[in-house]
């Protein structure tokens, strides 16, 4: 028995009742931190913070303000929460540590109001603190204001700690309190005001002690200009490449700000009893009227529970008033005064302000009111018996309900959290992440953002994904503009939102993850074990590399191209140099043997942030054939690459500049060496028609032909195809010649050519071999009769070249194919 009574003294004391205090506050900013999704102010955040803590990437500027007075918010903020992502990339610790700044904000509140107004203000002060759901909703998310609160209740500390009780140090601090108020957002700076009416009573109270007042504030205004140096930084920074028109938004303040003292109502009694919440369940949180609101399940306590939270609001305006009539009556009015003045003086943004004014603009009027409350009802807790037990019973009520709201917002959030894709919860989008690893194995994400999501946009998408996926290999690439795939040398994962095309046109259906309430999956993915195998129908002709890096695989047709049809086609490229310099598309253009162009589709290749080497990439895209293309025409493709800066070069292996595209044809699909086993654009070919060998002047070889040994009439052309490959870089230019003789060398037939392949030999290299198509016209007074092919190599400066077989015999200065032409009349 007298444990138990020990047990109650002790539960009964100002420390048990300040434990408890802090065990709800903790319990309501930390309980089930996962729940939902980022708002769209805290994806930003969270990316910056990240770059910060994890990769040391430096910003002198947090996320964009929506101000055209200040561009940018302080990096303060930023600095704060980055340091949850030097131990980890988890973003729900980043909340939690957000949750800690709350929590602290309840501790320093309780401390003043104690110090100066009694352990019941405290007690009571600190309750409905803990309690009050907005306190609650700006310790649940990573945002630049929700940094802002125990500064808050720090700087009415060293406010009174220095200029009321004259503690020079507290006076210097105070000034930095108030600059670390300000800076998580720049509305807040209207307290300023309060800070230099303290000055002004400290200094007419105390003529003796002017000049420590003096050397203290002059301190602290230092400390307050260098806190604000890395902010000041940013906005140079910014203000070069942006006019923000400060003159017509002055103006605008000037002559333009209507004062509505309705909406001065609404927002005073959110700020103090959080009046209105079911219709508007956190501006904070950034959800506004869901259906999850009225939705089967909810936790919302009754409507007529409303007016509890309007009598809060309507006591709490009352306690302001009373701070001021304390501030005139009690011997101890600096801290009455201050508490009134924070509880009213913020209002005045509602007249100067040339925008909407929300409730979050004008954060510390809450500390004001809470205070004013919590000062009021312990000095009615002091006038009986009974009324003690009322104020305690009021206390009760107040700080439950606020509770009950906050227990109802979360509830809130888990009921709409699969309304939207990019509403799910975060727990939905880690858990997603770790199963897609576990199935893919060691292959990097690859994220693709091509649907608008509620008001998640791709580029906020690709940011959500470059959170999420903290810790893992992986990339987010925005495909609004399309553009291409990548897919590393060992595989990997894919993954989209449900109405992604990119998976499906490409991969297949592959697998969905997640399900909506109203049936639709959330996501889809696909598992690749290497790059994609497409079948390749047009193959580069000669050289296939730009100079920018990307080396033309083939294109791959899904379906055959006819006049007046669209045609989807992949065009597959590999990076052979990573770290582009400028932003690259393609065009794909069809055209005939003489260049006119039936068709052109034009994509963006890939974002240069995403480049790595040796991936292969397939870009999709829609080739529009004209009606007047050509029925049955052999499909060649011409391919660019150019920038804003212009046209990409294509060039060969020694860098030099061969073209200004890559011609493709189909060529390739029966007339490489199959013996010739590496092909320098990443395929294997089915065999020529004949395999060939001959060596020219220890510099050329003649790898193969293809020839048809066919009937033909004077003044008709042969076709034939001749692979040639360099033994060692030729040294000599040399000119190839084709010739049709008959058995005593009598020529009645020919085809010269300049360069072989269109390219000069002194290009070649040993690495690659070419195609040469010739067409070889009989003479129109060619004799009937059966004639034999032969090759040849010369060059004006050394004369033919002697050709060698095999075994190193000579050939003579040209070598016989072996193909004969039966010419009839």
């Amino acid at each position: 028995m007298k444990m138990l009574q020990k047990i109650w003294r002790w539960v009964r004391t100002e420390q048990a009742a300040l434990l408890g205090i802090l065990v709800l506050a903790a319990s309501l900013r930390w309980a089930y931190i996962g729940a939902y999704q980022f708002t769209r102010d805290e994806v930003p955040m969270h990316l910056t913070t990240m770059m910060l803590g994890r990769y040391g990437q430096w910003t002198w500027g947090s996320n964009a303000s929506h101000s055209a007075i200040i561009p940018i918010h302080s990096p303060f903020s930023t600095y704060l929460a980055a340091l949850p992502y030097l131990f980890s990339g988890d973003p729900r610790l980043g909340r939690l540590w957000v949750g800690v700044f709350g929590i602290s904000a309840v501790a320093v509140f309780y401390y003043a109001l104690r110090r100066y107004f009694g352990v019941g203000a405290g007690l009571i002060g600190g309750l409905l603190l803990a309690s009050h759901t907005l306190a609650v909703d700006w310790s649940r998310t990573v945002w630049n204001p929700d940094f802002a609160q125990p500064f808050i209740a720090a700087w009415v500390l060293t406010g009174l700690l220095g200029y009321y009780e004259r503690r020079p140090r507290m006076i210097a601090l105070h000034w930095l309190m108030l600059s670390f108020v300000i800076q998580p957002h720049f509305a807040y700076a209207s307290i300023g005001v309060l800070s230099l009416l303290l000055l002004a009573i400290a200094w007419r109270g105390a003529p003796s002690e002017r000049s420590m007042i003096l050397r203290a504030t002059l301190f602290g205004w230092g400390l307050f200009a260098i806190s604000m140096i890395p902010w000041l930084i940013g906005l140079a920074q910014i203000y070069v490449t942006r006019d923000p028109a400060t003159a017509n938004v002055a103006k605008d303040i000037a002559l333009g700000s209507n004062v509505n003292f309705q909406e001065m109502v609404l927002v005073f009694e959110e700020l103090s009893a959080s009046v209105g919440r079911q219709q508007s369940p956190s501006i904070a949180m950034g959800t506004g009227p869901v259906a999850a609101s009225v939705a089967a399940g909810h936790w919302w306590p009754p409507v007529w529970t409303s007016q509890i939270f309007r009598a809060q609001a309507l006591l709490s305006l009352l306690a302001v008033v009373m701070m001021f009539v304390k501030s005139w009556r009690e011997k101890n009015r600096v801290p009455f005064l201050l508490i009134g003045l924070l509880g009213s003086w913020p209002m005045a943004a509602f007249f100067v302000a040339p925008v909407k004014v929300y409730a979050f603009y004008i954060m510390p009027l809450m500390f004001g009111a809470v205070a004013s409350l919590a000062i009021f009802l312990a000095d009615v807790a002091q006038w009986h018996k009974l009324s003690r037990w009322a104020v305690t019973l009021t206390v009760v009520v107040f700080a439950g309900m606020q509770a009950w709201l906050t227990v109802a917002t979360i509830r809130d959030q888990q009921l709409a959290g699969n309304l939207k894709r990019f509403n799910a919860p975060l727990d939905t989008f880690l858990s997603a992440i770790r199963t897609w690893r576990e199935t893919g194995g060691n292959r990097e994400l690859i994220f693709l953002t091509e649907t608008q999501e509620g008001k998640y946009d791709t580029r906020v998408q690709t940011q959500f994904w470059r959170i999420f996926a903290e810790g893992y290999p992986s990339r987010a690439i925005i495909m609004n503009p399309y553009q291409g795939v990548p897919i590393p040398p060992n595989g990997a994962i894919l993954v989209s939102t449900y109405g992604g095309v990119a998976i499906p046109d490409l991969f297949g259906e592959g697998y969905l993850t997640g399900e909506l309430v109203n049936g639709d999956s959330m996501f889809r993915w696909v598992v690749l074990e290497g790059p994609p195998s497409f079948p390749i129908d047009l193959y580069p002709r000669n050289f296939s590399r730009f100079a920018g890096g990307a080396r033309i695989l083939g294109v791959s047709l899904d379906k055959l191209l006819q006049p007046g049809a669209t045609v989807p086609i992949k065009l597959l490229w590999r990076i052979d140099k990573a770290n582009p310099t400028r932003l690259y598309s393609f065009s794909v253009r069809l055209v005939d043997d003489q260049g006119q162009v039936f068709g052109q589709a034009d994509g963006l290749s890939l974002s240069i942030d995403l480049w790595r080497e040796n991936d292969t990439v397939v870009n999709r895209l829609l080739l529009p054939v004209s009606e007047n293309y050509p029925a049955g025409q052999t499909p060649r493709l011409n391919v660019l690459m150019y920038s804003p800066e212009g046209v990409e070069t294509v060039v060969d292996d020694r860098e030099t500049i061969v073209a200004t595209e890559v011609a493709l044809t189909t060529t390739g699909t029966t007339d490489h060496l199959g013996w010739f086993q590496y092909n320098p654009y990443g395929v294997r070919l089915p065999l020529t028609s004949h395999r060939y060998f001959a060596l020219f002047s220890d510099q050329v070889d003649l790898l193969g032909f293809s020839a048809p040994s066919i009937v033909a009439h004077p003044g008709e052309a042969v076709p034939l195809t001749l692979y040639w490959a360099a033994a060692q870089t030729p040294t000599v230019n040399y000119h190839v010649f084709v010739h049709l003789r008959d058995e005593n060398g009598n020529l009645v037939g020919q085809a010269d050519k300049a360069n072989p392949a269109g390219l000069p030999a002194t290009h070649w290299t040993t690495t690659h071999y070419l195609a040469d198509d010739h067409q070889l016209v009989i003479a129109p007074d060619a004799p009937p009769g059966r004639y034999q092919l032969f090759v040849g190599l010369w060059e004006e400066s050394v004369g033919r070249a002697n050709a060698y077989d095999e075994s190193g015999n000579l050939f003579g200065d040209s070598v016989p194919l072996g193909v004969f032409v039966e010419v009839q009349p």
